[in-house]
């Protein structure tokens, strides 16, 4: 993913689920330009997230997450505040 911001370019590590029949078209949309590597870091790091995605640790990490935002838009509804939300931020 590329993300462009007060002319600061980041470029995230990511991994792409698909079909099988989308692999062609996945494969020709893909900048080839961004695509480095191997970064082993980068695979070990996916490794360890994917893999701490599976307990329910951080599956309850991430309900609290929702649960806490649903509270945080409550309480902003019930104010004279408007919320702009971009990707990044959240600006009350």
């Amino acid at each position: 993913m590329l993300l462009a911001l007060n002319a600061c370019v980041w470029v995230c590590p990511g991994m792409i689920f698909y079909r099988k029949d989308l692999e062609e078209a996945i494969n020709q949309s893909v900048f080839p330009g961004l695509q480095g590597g191997p970064h082993n870091h980068t695979i070990s790091g996916i490794a360890v997230a994917l893999k701490m995605a599976q307990s329910s640790a951080f599956k309850a990490y991430q309900q609290q997450i929702v649960d806490n935002c649903r509270a945080l838009a409550d309480r902003c509804a019930l104010s004279t505040y408007t919320a702009i939300y971009t990707y990044l931020r959240l600006c009350i």
